[in-house]
C-alpha cells in the first residue's frame, strides 16, 4: 500500500510519519529527502539568469527525482510506503500509484504558532 500525507509546513506530517513508521512492514519517506539532495547536487551547474537555465535545471531535477522514487518503489516492494510532503517534480507518476491520500488541515493560528516554535 502506498499512502501520501500532505499539508502545510509545520502541520505535523513528519511527526505523524514517524509514528506510523513503527508499524510492521512500513517505511516512511519524506519527499524533501529526495528533492533537496538532488537540487543541491545540480544547483551549481546553472546560473538561473535565463529561462533556459531554469528549464534545464527543472528537467534534470525531475529526472533525478523520478529515478530516486523508482528506486525506492523497487527496493520496498511488499512494504507499506508512506510518503510525507509535497510531490515535487519527477514524482507525478507516484500520484497514480497512491492507494490513500490524506491532507492535514490545521487552524491557521495554531499553524503559525507551531511554525514559529520550530
Amino acid at each position: 500500500m502506498i499512502i501520501h500525507i500532505s499539508g502545510p509546513s509545520g502541520s505535523g506530517k513528519t511527526t505523524l510519519g514517524n509514528r506510523l513508521s513503527k508499524l510492521p512492514n512500513t517505511i516512511v519517506i519524506d519527499t524533501d529527502d529526495i528533492d533537496d539532495p538532488n537540487s543541491i547536487k545540480i544547483i551549481n551547474k546553472y546560473s538561473f539568469e535565463t529561462k533556459k537555465d531554469e528549464k534545464l535545471f527543472d528537467k534534470e531535477l525531475e529526472k533525478l527525482n523520478k529515478e530516486k522514487v523508482n528506486k525506492i518503489l523497487n527496493e520496498n516492494k511488499g512494504k507499506n510506503m508512506i510518503f510525507v510532503g509535497f510531490f515535487h517534480a519527477g514524482m507525478r507518476n507516484l500520484e497514480k500509484k497512491v492507494d490513500k491520500g490524506f491532507s492535514i488541515k490545521i487552524d491557521p493560528n495554531i499553524l503559525w504558532r507551531q511554525y514559529n516554535l520550530r
